[in-house]
Parts: structure tokens; C-alpha cells; sequence
């Protein structure tokens, strides 16, 4: 539809869909309603890749399915006993020596030592960085693959 990262419509729209809590139809129409009122005076361009957004956003809707094993899984999440993940500490480090620089655009003053051999990022750096939603998800062809990492950044 041509919105780039403002998707807060079409969320609004999936949501709708799929939640159930009041009819769909319904929904869109008060959703139209309120593009039309809330960017009307951003022009008639705007408000139509708005309802363009919302009209389209129901097609690419996917079922994931859930393994039913799922229900059983074990854990005390929520209770005194859970601790920190071992991996915390590691993710914490390459946040503070490597992610940082990169997203400063300071990264072409690393080092090659700086970095984890094969390009690898430990778990859980994503918390430690500040992210818009991407415009474009790359599609990995390994058959392609150089191993440069861009696409995890």
C-alpha cells in the first residue's frame, strides 16, 4: 500500500479480524471513518493508502500452527527461582563492543578482531538496541549467502 513503517492501521485492522471482538465489517468501516478523519487533511492520497492498507491487510494473514506439546512445556517462569540466562552477560558484552558502534554508524572504525568469527550474534542483543520495524524482511538464499551478517543488522 505504499506506507512504509506506519502500519499502526493495518494492525488495528489484523486485529479486528482476528480477535473477534466486534464484527468485521463493522470494524472496517469505523476504522475508514476515522483515516478519513484523522488524515484527511494530510490529502486524499494519504487517506487512500490508508484504506488501501486496511483493504488489503486480511489477504496476508497466515495460521501458524502450534505443536499441542506446547501446553505441557515445564518451567517456573514468574517464580523466585528463575535466574538470568547464562547467555545474558555475552549479549550484553557484543551490545556494548559491536552493536552499539553499528548503529552509531561508527562500525568502519571496528576492528576485524572486534568481531565473533562467522559473523555470529549472540541471543538476545535485540534488547539492547532501539529498532523500527523494517520496511523490507530479507529473504535469505543460501545459495547466495556470504555469510556478511548485513541481514541480521
Amino acid at each position: 500500500a505504499g506506507l512504509g513503517k506506519r502500519i499502526n492501521m493495518i494492525m488495528q485492522s489484523v486485529f479486528f479480524k482476528l480477535s473477534g471482538v466486534m464484527p468485521f465489517e463493522a470494524a472496517i468501516e469505523l476504522l475508514k471513518g476515522s483515516i478519513k478523519k484523522m488524515y484527511g487533511k494530510k490529502g486524499d492520497k494519504v487517506v487512500q493508502m490508508n484504506i488501501d492498507g486496511v483493504n488489503m491487510s486480511c489477504e496476508g494473514i497466515v495460521e501458524v500452527k502450534i505443536p499441542a506439546s506446547w501446553a505441557e512445556a515445564g518451567g517456573e517462569f514468574g517464580s523466585s527461582k528463575v535466574q538470568a540466562p547464562q547467555w545474558h552477560s555475552k549479549a550484553a558484552d557484543f551490545a556494548d563492543r559491536i552493536q552499539k558502534p553499528c548503529n552509531n554508524l561508527d562500525g568502519n572504525d571496528l576492528p576485524v578482531s572486534t568481531f565473533e568469527p562467522g559473523g555470529r550474534v549472540p541471543l538476545g542483543t535485540s534488547q539492547f538496541e532501539k529498532r523500527g520495524i523494517a520496511i523490507n524482511v530479507p529473504r535469505v538464499d543460501m545459495d547466495l549467502c556470504t555469510q556478511c551478517n548485513k541481514c541480521s543488522l
